[in-house]
């Protein structure tokens, strides 16, 4: 056998048989469902209710606003505006909407403030403004003369069914999901490079402090040394990225059958709905398990595996 080889298997065997390295190939996969159901359980866990006070001296908003589970709306007019304000800033309320009364509806937009100690989410935001906008709109529809009855019947809906060309039904936010893909997968490309480059770095220095350096350095080349080292870490990454993909495939597995999903089924679907299931989440959820599945996983697995080891 070849030192070379000799070096390379050495390296690849002292690798493996890390504790670390045993550690985190069998553990990391798990980790990561588990922090996925982790942040999806907090994600799921309902909020304490923030109370929102509204100051409004049109008198034409503050009905406009329906508590939430999230948010609980007080309409609190009548109060004098400064000892809101105070509120506030003693955090007796979470928010403060101020609605100053104008001249015409023109200016409304110009005369509605949000205070508050900590900086809102945009969506909460945007929510505001989207009820303040349909009141003022329908307003101004009144000043027109206008039957917002009438309107609110004639605007119309559209719900785009997506299909591909041999008929089958697709979803709605596919493409985020495979932009999602890529980029853990980038991720992961960035984070073994980062890694087993440091355990390169780290032999290396492992042996200049080692005695059995100075036998080895009398008949191995640097650059082979060098080279042996390399590839028996890198073969230790890719017998750890096979160990990852295995484990990933059987997850993947145990998680369409405890869902009750199969590969471009239906029955499965309808038997789902027979106990009680929800239809429409039913649907979708087999809808995007057919499309993950039509992935060129393969694919992509070796792509990855071609570029760590390039």
């Amino acid at each position: 056998m070849s030192i070379l080889k000799l070096i390379i298997k050495r390296e690849f065997i002292a690798k493996v048989r890390n504790k670390s390295f045993i550690v985190m190939t069998f553990l990391s996969p798990l980790l990561i469902v588990a922090l996925a159901v982790f942040v999806g359980y907090l994600a799921s866990m309902k909020a304490d209710v923030k109370q929102i006070a509204i100051h409004d001296e049109s008198g034409l908003f503050a009905s406009e606003f329906k508590n939430s589970d999230e948010n609980k709306y007080l309409n609190l007019s009548s109060v004098d505006l400064k000892i809101l304000k105070d509120s506030i800033v003693k955090n007796s309320y979470e928010g403060l909407i101020v609605i100053k009364k104008p001249n015409d509806n023109l200016t409304f937009e110009r005369n509605i403030e949000y205070i508050s100690n900590d900086s809102p989410s945009l969506d909460f935001i945007e929510d505001l403004e989207t009820i303040i906008a349909r009141k003022i709109t329908k307003e101004n529809y009144k000043k027109l003369g206008l039957d917002t009855v009438l309107i609110r019947k004639g605007i119309a809906k559209v719900d785009i069914k997506l299909k591909k060309s041999s008929g089958e039904a697709t979803v709605k936010g596919l493409n985020a999901i495979k932009v999602g893909i890529g980029g853990a997968f980038g991720y992961l490309i960035m984070m073994f490079i980062i890694i087993y480059g440091n355990m390169v770095m780290r032999s290396v220095i492992e042996e200049k402090t080692n005695r059995i350096v100075e036998i080895i350095i009398s008949s191995v080349k640097p650059f082979t040394l060098m080279m042996g080292k390399i590839i028996g870490t890198s073969l230790a990454g890719i017998l750890q990225f096979f160990i990852w993909a295995t484990i990933g495939g059987l997850l993947f597995y145990v998680f369409s059958v405890v869902l009750g999903l199969q590969m471009g089924a239906t029955s499965t679907i309808q038997n789902q709905i027979a106990n009680g299931a929800n239809p429409e989440k039913m649907v979708t959820l087999q809808l995007y398990f057919n499309e993950l599945t039509e992935l060129p996983i393969f694919t992509i697995l070796v792509s990855f595996l071609l570029y760590f080891i390039g």
